[in-house]
């Protein structure tokens, strides 16, 4: 009877370990800029935000309007953030940033947002450079906190990463009643040894 009891111990701790390993995988919490943002200024810094640690090696790129991809000079992970600094800041046009980060449980992840700059600036605008460059400082500040906020609420449904050998709710279901059956069938077992 022991014997049993140790096998369905076995049967459901390997079970429930595969759903909770795949809660380990890491997703896209925010972004900054904001996937459909339009920045009012040129930047060269991109933040991500995670909702778990995630592994040195991960990385992103930025392509234009064009499909040029634009120089990342570094890139600085900080347990579940991800911050890439440019090489030269992006100026007016639109940008999609692709990512591949590394969970913590070594799972690949991907996804991809979009958003565009536009710092409304002409040739010819240099006499008035120094007065832009103080409202741009201003509006960087304005774009930012708002975007820091929505951070740790963002569903992230459109930044949400294509995680890699992921379970599904479904696959999680299934586990769940092939656990039930092999309790019932082990119950049954060990009703019929009693009975004999």
């Amino acid at each position: 009877m022991h014997k049993y009891l140790i096998i369905c111990f076995i049967i459901i701790f390997t079970m429930m370990s595969n759903p909770i390993s795949s809660n380990a995988h890491s997703s896209l919490q925010g972004t900054s800029p904001e996937d459909g943002e339009v920045v009012k200024h040129s930047l060269d810094i991109i933040t991500f935000k995670f909702n778990s640690k995630i592994k040195e090696g991960s990385k992103f790129t930025v392509t234009d309007q064009g499909g040029v991809s634009r120089e990342v000079e570094s890139v600085d992970i900080q347990n579940d953030v991800m911050l890439g600094q440019l090489s030269e800041p992006l100026q007016t046009g639109a940008y999609t940033v692709s990512y591949e980060i590394i969970s913590e449980d070594s799972h690949v992840v991907e996804g991809e947002f979009t958003f565009s700059v536009d710092t409304g600036e002409t040739e010819g605008s240099g006499n008035e450079s120094d007065d832009s460059e103080e409202n741009q400082n201003t509006d960087e500040d304005q774009v930012e906190q708002p975007s820091e906020k929505n951070q740790d609420s963002a569903t992230g449904e459109n930044n949400q990463g294509k995680v890699e050998d992921g379970l599904s709710p479904v696959v999680i279901g299934i586990a769940s009643i092939a656990v039930l059956a092999g309790i019932g069938l082990i119950w049954w077992l060990l009703r019929k040894k009693a009975a004999e």
